[in-house]
């Protein structure tokens, strides 16, 4: 019998629990598509492009990137490395587990922006995202659409316009727990017009100064002592001493907290990291 999208998630947990031997081939077709994503992640640095996975950034976080291209950190490059492996093994899993999964890395284009799906299972569109645990949280809890900085329905918005998809999904996998969720966005009320979108874009990657584009996020409040911090998001942003000058950054037992404002000092146990990196 011909599988359906929506037992996707129990019919790959119900495969790995059956221990069914993996055979030469399958475990051939794996290494093959894990040796391209590894030759893909690890090839000579790209000066990046506007793409499908980036139209839907912050747009003054999208014209930085585009104007000052930055390598990523060999922290980075392992993070993004494993990230893409996981997604890989995922689809094999999928197809192990008795779906049809085609056409994946397929390239599409909407307005002349490019993109690579993930693939197609079982006749949907489908888009992987490996996720730490609070990222998860949005797809699992489907409150992406309220709080999406990279720019994910955007992204699989123009896949979708581009195949004429009636059904497009994201496979979630948490990374820490192995937990896995399909969510399905509302095509009319979540997935924005990519047309528009990739508009939006241009006109921001054209602006002069990209301080007058609107921050990608406001800052918010330390505590209730007035002091003011930079959100989540900002906080691991590469140009988050462009946008905010003045920064002063603490040492927290939870991390480095990165101040806008400060009203009241921090305790004198909380040490100040100065710009070299050096604490105070």
């Amino acid at each position: 019998m011909k599988k359906k999208i929506d037992s996707l998630v129990k019919d790959i947990y119900k495969y790995l629990e059956s221990y069914t031997a993996v055979t030469p081939e399958q475990s051939a077709e794996l290494a093959l598509v894990l040796s391209q994503v590894i030759c893909e992640k690890l090839s000579a640095f790209r000066k990046p492009a506007l793409s499908m996975s980036c139209i839907g950034h912050p747009q003054r976080k999208l014209k930085l990137e585009l104007e000052n291209p930055t390598k990523p950190t060999g922290k980075q490059r392992l993070r993004f490395l494993y990230g893409d492996i996981l997604e890989a093994v995922i689809l094999w899993l999928a197809k192990l587990a008795g779906h049809t999964v085609e056409d994946q890395q397929k390239t599409v284009e909407v307005d002349k922006v490019k993109g690579h799906i993930d693939a197609i299972i079982d006749g949907d569109l489908v888009d992987v995202k490996s996720c730490s645990p609070q990222s998860y949280k949005k797809f699992i809890g489907g409150t992406l659409p309220s709080c999406d900085p990279f720019g994910y329905l955007a992204q699989i918005s123009g896949y979708k316009e581009c195949l004429k998809k009636d059904h497009a999904h994201f496979l979630a996998i948490d990374k820490v727990s192995g937990d896995l969720c399909l969510y399905t966005p509302d095509a009319d009320f979540d997935l924005p017009d990519p047309h528009k979108v990739i508009s939006s874009a241009r006109e921001a990657i054209s602006t002069k100064n990209f301080k007058d584009l609107p921050p990608c996020a406001e800052p918010v409040p330390a505590g209730k002592s007035g002091n003011m911090k930079l959100p989540t998001d900002c906080k691991y942003c590469t140009f988050r001493n462009k946008c905010w000058e003045g920064l002063r950054v603490f040492q927290y037992k939870t991390g480095p907290e990165y101040f806008t404002k400060i009203v009241k000092e921090p305790s004198e146990k909380i040490k100040e990291i100065t710009k070299d990196g050096k604490v105070k």
